[in-house]
Protein backbone atom coordinates (compact mmCIF):
# COMPACT_ATOMS: atom_id res chain seq x y z
CA UNK A 1 0.00 0.00 0.00
CA UNK A 2 2.86 2.37 0.80
CA UNK A 3 4.40 1.70 -2.62
CA UNK A 4 1.11 2.48 -4.37
CA UNK A 5 0.74 5.63 -2.28
CA UNK A 6 4.23 6.68 -3.36
CA UNK A 7 3.52 6.05 -7.04
CA UNK A 8 0.29 8.00 -6.83
CA UNK A 9 2.05 10.91 -5.14
CA UNK A 10 4.77 11.01 -7.81
CA UNK A 11 2.19 11.14 -10.60
CA UNK A 12 0.21 13.91 -8.89
CA UNK A 13 3.38 15.90 -8.30
CA UNK A 14 3.62 16.66 -12.01
CA UNK A 15 0.11 16.25 -13.47
CA UNK A 16 -3.43 17.26 -12.48
CA UNK A 17 -5.64 14.20 -12.92
CA UNK A 18 -9.38 13.63 -12.93
CA UNK A 19 -10.86 11.82 -9.93
CA UNK A 20 -9.64 8.21 -9.57
CA UNK A 21 -7.14 8.46 -12.46
CA UNK A 22 -3.94 8.67 -10.39
CA UNK A 23 -5.05 5.68 -8.30
CA UNK A 24 -5.77 3.73 -11.48
CA UNK A 25 -2.40 4.56 -13.01
CA UNK A 26 -0.52 3.63 -9.83
CA UNK A 27 -2.21 0.22 -9.92
CA UNK A 28 -1.50 -0.11 -13.63
CA UNK A 29 2.20 0.60 -13.09
CA UNK A 30 2.51 -2.24 -10.58
CA UNK A 31 0.35 -4.51 -12.76
CA UNK A 32 2.86 -4.21 -15.62
CA UNK A 33 5.41 -6.02 -13.42
CA UNK A 34 3.07 -8.97 -12.87
CA UNK A 35 1.43 -9.22 -16.31
CA UNK A 36 2.48 -12.87 -16.63
CA UNK A 37 0.32 -13.74 -13.62
CA UNK A 38 -2.94 -13.01 -15.44
CA UNK A 39 -4.94 -14.14 -18.45
CA UNK A 40 -5.78 -10.58 -19.54
CA UNK A 41 -3.61 -7.49 -19.83
CA UNK A 42 -5.02 -4.02 -19.14
CA UNK A 43 -4.84 -1.27 -21.73
CA UNK A 44 -4.94 2.42 -20.78
CA UNK A 45 -6.17 5.19 -23.07
CA UNK A 46 -5.18 8.74 -22.13
CA UNK A 47 -7.31 11.02 -24.27
CA UNK A 48 -7.99 14.75 -24.34
CA UNK A 49 -10.19 17.07 -26.40
CA UNK A 50 -7.30 19.47 -27.07
CA UNK A 51 -3.55 19.98 -26.68
CA UNK A 52 -1.70 20.69 -23.42
CA UNK A 53 -3.82 18.46 -21.19
CA UNK A 54 -0.89 16.50 -19.73
CA UNK A 55 -1.31 13.25 -21.64
CA UNK A 56 2.18 13.21 -23.16
CA UNK A 57 3.76 14.07 -19.81
CA UNK A 58 1.76 11.29 -18.17
CA UNK A 59 2.96 8.89 -20.86
CA UNK A 60 6.53 10.00 -20.21
CA UNK A 61 6.14 9.32 -16.48
CA UNK A 62 4.64 5.91 -17.16
CA UNK A 63 7.57 5.12 -19.46
CA UNK A 64 9.93 5.81 -16.56
CA UNK A 65 7.96 3.74 -14.04
CA UNK A 66 6.36 0.78 -15.83
CA UNK A 67 8.10 -2.53 -16.42
CA UNK A 68 9.90 -2.85 -19.78
CA UNK A 69 8.24 0.26 -21.18
CA UNK A 70 8.57 0.56 -24.94
CA UNK A 71 7.56 3.98 -26.30
CA UNK A 72 6.73 3.74 -29.99
CA UNK A 73 6.31 6.49 -32.54
CA UNK A 74 6.76 5.82 -36.25
CA UNK A 75 7.01 2.04 -36.57
CA UNK A 76 5.91 -0.72 -38.90
CA UNK A 77 3.48 -3.56 -38.33
CA UNK A 78 6.33 -6.09 -38.45
CA UNK A 79 8.43 -4.24 -35.88
CA UNK A 80 5.49 -3.99 -33.46
CA UNK A 81 4.53 -7.67 -33.39
CA UNK A 82 8.16 -8.80 -33.28
CA UNK A 83 8.96 -6.41 -30.42
CA UNK A 84 5.88 -7.58 -28.50
CA UNK A 85 6.84 -11.23 -29.04
CA UNK A 86 10.54 -10.91 -28.24
CA UNK A 87 10.62 -8.30 -25.48
CA UNK A 88 7.17 -8.65 -23.84
CA UNK A 89 7.11 -4.91 -23.17
CA UNK A 90 4.50 -2.44 -22.02
CA UNK A 91 3.93 -0.81 -25.41
CA UNK A 92 3.26 2.94 -25.27
CA UNK A 93 1.99 4.87 -28.29
CA UNK A 94 1.70 8.66 -28.24
CA UNK A 95 -0.37 10.67 -30.71
CA UNK A 96 -2.37 7.55 -31.41
CA UNK A 97 -4.92 9.67 -33.30
CA UNK A 98 -2.37 9.97 -36.12
CA UNK A 99 -0.57 6.66 -35.54
CA UNK A 100 -3.19 4.49 -37.25
CA UNK A 101 -3.93 6.91 -40.07
CA UNK A 102 -1.53 5.19 -42.46
CA UNK A 103 -1.30 1.86 -40.61
CA UNK A 104 -4.82 0.46 -40.12
CA UNK A 105 -3.45 -3.10 -39.99
CA UNK A 106 -1.79 -2.33 -36.65
CA UNK A 107 -5.18 -1.93 -35.05
CA UNK A 108 -5.91 -5.62 -35.57
CA UNK A 109 -2.64 -6.60 -33.90
CA UNK A 110 -3.37 -4.44 -30.87
CA UNK A 111 -7.00 -5.56 -30.69
CA UNK A 112 -5.75 -9.12 -30.25
CA UNK A 113 -3.23 -8.38 -27.52
CA UNK A 114 -5.18 -8.09 -24.29
CA UNK A 115 -6.40 -11.69 -23.79
CA UNK A 116 -3.60 -14.24 -23.60
CA UNK A 117 -5.40 -17.11 -25.35
CA UNK A 118 -6.25 -14.89 -28.34
CA UNK A 119 -3.08 -12.78 -28.44
CA UNK A 120 -1.31 -14.15 -31.48
CA UNK A 121 -0.67 -13.21 -35.08
CA UNK A 122 0.43 -15.63 -37.80
CA UNK A 123 3.08 -14.70 -40.33
CA UNK A 124 4.93 -16.54 -43.08
CA UNK A 125 8.72 -16.47 -42.77
CA UNK A 126 11.04 -17.07 -45.72
CA UNK A 127 13.90 -19.49 -44.99
CA UNK A 128 16.91 -20.67 -46.97
CA UNK A 129 17.67 -24.39 -46.55
CA UNK A 130 20.14 -26.30 -48.68
CA UNK A 131 20.12 -23.61 -51.31
CA UNK A 132 16.31 -23.72 -51.53
CA UNK A 133 13.75 -21.16 -50.43
CA UNK A 134 11.10 -22.48 -48.06
CA UNK A 135 8.28 -20.83 -46.21
CA UNK A 136 7.33 -21.47 -42.61
CA UNK A 137 4.33 -20.22 -40.67
CA UNK A 138 5.20 -18.76 -37.27
CA UNK A 139 3.02 -17.64 -34.40
CA UNK A 140 3.91 -14.39 -32.64
CA UNK A 141 2.47 -13.45 -29.25
CA UNK A 142 1.29 -9.84 -28.95
CA UNK A 143 0.03 -10.18 -25.38
CA UNK A 144 0.81 -7.51 -22.81
CA UNK A 145 -0.22 -4.20 -21.23
CA UNK A 146 -0.35 -1.14 -23.47
CA UNK A 147 -0.89 2.61 -23.19
CA UNK A 148 -2.40 4.81 -25.89
CA UNK A 149 -2.32 8.60 -25.78
CA UNK A 150 -3.92 11.05 -28.17
CA UNK A 151 -6.44 13.77 -28.90
CA UNK A 152 -9.94 12.38 -29.21
CA UNK A 153 -11.14 8.86 -28.64
CA UNK A 154 -9.61 5.67 -29.92
CA UNK A 155 -11.28 3.47 -32.46
CA UNK A 156 -14.22 1.74 -30.76
CA UNK A 157 -12.58 -1.68 -30.78
CA UNK A 158 -9.49 -0.44 -28.93
CA UNK A 159 -11.39 1.91 -26.63
CA UNK A 160 -13.55 -1.03 -25.55
CA UNK A 161 -10.37 -2.85 -24.52
CA UNK A 162 -9.00 0.12 -22.58
CA UNK A 163 -9.38 1.85 -19.25
CA UNK A 164 -10.21 5.29 -20.62
CA UNK A 165 -8.83 8.28 -18.71
CA UNK A 166 -10.04 11.71 -19.91
CA UNK A 167 -7.36 14.35 -19.43
CA UNK A 168 -7.97 18.10 -19.13
CA UNK A 169 -6.02 21.32 -18.94
CA UNK A 170 -4.85 22.55 -15.57
CA UNK A 171 -6.95 25.38 -14.13
CA UNK A 172 -5.46 28.65 -12.96
CA UNK A 173 -5.93 27.69 -9.32
CA UNK A 174 -4.12 24.36 -9.76
CA UNK A 175 -0.37 23.94 -9.67
CA UNK A 176 2.18 21.21 -10.26
CA UNK A 177 5.94 20.88 -10.21
CA UNK A 178 7.53 21.31 -13.63
CA UNK A 179 8.86 17.97 -14.83
CA UNK A 180 12.55 17.86 -15.73
CA UNK A 181 13.70 14.55 -17.19
CA UNK A 182 17.33 14.78 -16.04
CA UNK A 183 16.24 15.36 -12.44
CA UNK A 184 13.82 12.42 -12.30
CA UNK A 185 15.16 9.01 -11.31
CA UNK A 186 12.55 6.30 -11.59
CA UNK A 187 14.89 3.40 -10.83
CA UNK A 188 14.30 3.29 -7.02
CA UNK A 189 10.55 2.96 -7.61
CA UNK A 190 11.09 0.40 -10.37
CA UNK A 191 13.24 -1.65 -7.99
CA UNK A 192 10.50 -1.56 -5.36
CA UNK A 193 7.94 -2.67 -7.94
CA UNK A 194 10.17 -5.56 -9.08
CA UNK A 195 10.72 -6.71 -5.52
CA UNK A 196 7.01 -6.56 -4.73
CA UNK A 197 6.24 -8.47 -7.92
CA UNK A 198 8.79 -11.18 -7.05
CA UNK A 199 7.47 -11.51 -3.51
CA UNK A 200 3.81 -11.80 -4.52
CA UNK A 201 3.82 -13.56 -7.91
CA UNK A 202 2.42 -16.83 -6.55
CA UNK A 203 -0.32 -15.09 -4.59
CA UNK A 204 -1.28 -12.97 -7.60
CA UNK A 205 -1.41 -16.00 -9.89
CA UNK A 206 -3.87 -17.68 -7.54
CA UNK A 207 -5.84 -14.54 -6.71
CA UNK A 208 -9.44 -14.26 -7.92
CA UNK A 209 -10.59 -10.82 -6.78
CA UNK A 210 -14.24 -10.05 -6.30
CA UNK A 211 -15.27 -8.09 -9.38
CA UNK A 212 -18.03 -5.43 -9.24
CA UNK A 213 -21.20 -6.77 -10.83
CA UNK A 214 -21.60 -3.52 -12.75
CA UNK A 215 -18.57 -4.30 -14.96
CA UNK A 216 -19.23 -6.06 -18.24
CA UNK A 217 -17.07 -9.04 -19.19
CA UNK A 218 -14.40 -7.07 -21.04
CA UNK A 219 -14.19 -4.39 -18.34
CA UNK A 220 -13.87 -7.13 -15.73
CA UNK A 221 -10.96 -8.63 -17.69
CA UNK A 222 -9.24 -5.24 -17.78
CA UNK A 223 -9.70 -4.52 -14.11
CA UNK A 224 -8.99 -7.97 -12.65
CA UNK A 225 -5.17 -7.53 -12.55
CA UNK A 226 -5.51 -4.08 -10.96
CA UNK A 227 -8.01 -5.30 -8.37
CA UNK A 228 -5.80 -8.29 -7.54
CA UNK A 229 -2.84 -5.96 -6.97
CA UNK A 230 -5.00 -3.70 -4.80
CA UNK A 231 -6.36 -6.58 -2.69
CA UNK A 232 -2.91 -7.97 -1.93
CA UNK A 233 -1.48 -4.50 -1.31
CA UNK A 234 -4.18 -3.89 1.30
CA UNK A 235 -4.77 -0.67 3.20
CA UNK A 236 -7.45 1.45 1.55
CA UNK A 237 -6.47 0.32 -1.94
CA UNK A 238 -9.13 -2.38 -2.42
CA UNK A 239 -11.85 0.25 -1.90
CA UNK A 240 -10.04 2.84 -4.00
CA UNK A 241 -9.57 0.40 -6.87
CA UNK A 242 -13.23 -0.61 -6.98
CA UNK A 243 -14.38 2.99 -6.77
CA UNK A 244 -12.12 3.76 -9.74
CA UNK A 245 -13.41 0.76 -11.70
CA UNK A 246 -17.02 1.81 -11.20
Amino acid sequence: AALLDELKAVLCRYVVFPTHAAYTLALFIVATYVAECFDAAPYVNLFSPEKRCGKTLTLRLLALLCDRALPAANCSEASVFRALHNERPCLMIDEVDTFFRDKPELRGILNAGNVRSDAAVMRTVELRRGGKTEFEVRRYSVFGPKVFSGIGRLADTLADRSIVIPMRRKRGDESCVRFRRREFDGEPLRQKCRRWADDHALALTAKQPNLPQELNDRAADLWEPLLAVADIAGGTWPERARAAAL
